[in-house]
Parts: structure tokens; C-alpha cells; sequence
């Protein structure tokens, strides 16, 4: 086999393992969260999974994961997550989704809400993830606790 064929099939596979990482991250937010599919967790998440939500006060291990993701989503009388951008490279995708949902203990008030993050793969699984909330209307300006230049 010549180094080319090499070349070539090891960048075939690789481009491969990064669609693969993709589509189960996808899955990741169709399935389990807009669909409810909590049984999916043990297929998408891996069992070393450790990550710390910027809303949340303490890190989530697999464990704290599978019990908690259900319990908030049940504060959404009703919600849904879409995909605004996603990015591959090694063992990492790089996503943007955006979140609309209505608050049931806030009599259905409507909450919109951005999340920036890169999730990481071990053997085609999420096994970290680091990311940012971000309010809608939050900009350089009011993040800083400065006021907005006038147009």
C-alpha cells in the first residue's frame, strides 16, 4: 500500500470520527432533551462524563447528570433547543444552540437563552463539556456593568 492510500484512508476515517462526534451531539439535543429520551443517556454519555455548568453549583459526573437533566427540564412547561452552529476538530465539537422555553413556576414567562460550548468524545461518547449561557440581550457593554455608547 502506497503512503498516499495511507494518508489518504487515515483522513477519510477521521473525517469520519468527526461527523460521528456531530451526529451524536445532535442526538444529544433532540433526543434527550427536546424528546425526553433520558434511556438515550447511557448510549450518548460516557460513563467517565464530567463537566461544570455555568448553572449549576457544583461539577455534574455521569451519575449527577442522568438525574439532573430531567429534573430541569421539568421547570419548562414547554421548551426547545435548535442548533445555530457546530464545529468539529479532533475529539471535540465546538456548538452553538439557543434555547426558548416558558418557566412553569413563573407563570409560563418566556426565557430565551444562548449556549456556547465545546463537548468532548471518548469512543464516540460525551465525556466532557465546557460552556456559557448567554442572556440574549447581554453585550460587551452591559457584561462590563458599562453603559451603551449612544448611536
Amino acid at each position: 500500500m502506497s503512503t498516499a492510500t495511507t494518508a489518504a484512508e487515515s483522513t477519510r476515517h477521521e473525517s469520519n470520527k468527526l461527523e460521528a462526534n456531530k451526529r451524536t451531539l445532535q442526538r444529544y439535543l433532540d433526543e434527550i432533551f427536546n424528546k425526553k429520551r433520558y434511556e438515550l443517556i447511557d448510549e450518548i454519555m460516557h460513563r467517565d462524563f464530567q463537566c461544570d455548568p455555568p448553572s449549576f453549583p457544583e461539577p455534574w459526573n455521569f451519575h449527577s447528570y442522568k438525574d439532573g437533566v430531567p429534573k430541569f427540564l421539568s421547570a419548562f412547561s414547554r421548551y426547545e433547543w435548535t442548533t445555530e452552529d457546530m464545529v468539529a476538530e479532533d475529539d471535540k465539537v465546538a456548538v452553538i444552540f439557543k434555547f426558548r422555553g416558558n418557566l412553569v413556576e413563573e407563570n409560563d414567562r418566556e426565557l430565551r437563552f444562548t449556549v456556547i460550548g465545546i463537548y468532548y468524545f471518548k469512543d464516540g461518547q460525551i465525556i466532557g463539556v465546557k460552556k456559557l449561557n448567554v442572556d440574549e440581550k447581554l453585550d460587551f457593554y452591559t457584561a462590563m456593568g458599562l453603559p451603551r455608547p449612544k448611536s
